[in-house]
């Protein structure tokens, strides 16, 4: 489950919401300078998270540093739990991506087919590799 799904059924504010209000607010360096923090701190195991919760609070910037550390730690992230989770749409993008990094296209192949078995599409039983 994603970060920004976690703290929504907390009952915690949907900070997405107040994003239009933000400006009023004059919280912008705030904003910034969290913004950049979390950026200078993206890693294979959080990358995935700050991405999905950057999305919900429309900080396109972080969003972009966020999904382009999971494409530049592809094979990392695709070991993870979170990989295992992604929305569909979400996986395009990342597989999208043009900085794609991987050893082979066979290791793209294996984070797919995991992926696609965690969302039950395929019987465990029937694949072989």
């Amino acid at each position: 489950m994603s970060l920004s799904m976690r703290a929504r059924e907390l009952g915690r504010v949907d900070l997405g919401e107040l994003n239009p209000h933000l400006p009023r607010l004059q919280v912008g360096g705030l904003i910034r300078a969290t913004t950049a923090a979390m950026a200078e701190r993206l890693q294979p195991s959080n990358c995935l998270a700050i991405w999905d919760l950057a999305d919900a609070l429309g900080l396109v910037p972080l969003a972009e540093h966020a999904k382009a550390a999971a494409a530049k730690d592809f094979e990392e992230v695709s070991r993870g739990d979170e990989f295992l989770e992604l929305p569909h749409a979400r996986l395009c993008l990342l597989l999208g991506e043009s900085q794609l990094v991987v050893e082979s296209e066979n290791a793209v192949f294996r984070a797919m087919l995991a992926w696609v078995q965690r969302q039950g599409f395929v019987d465990h039983s029937q694949v072989h590799l």
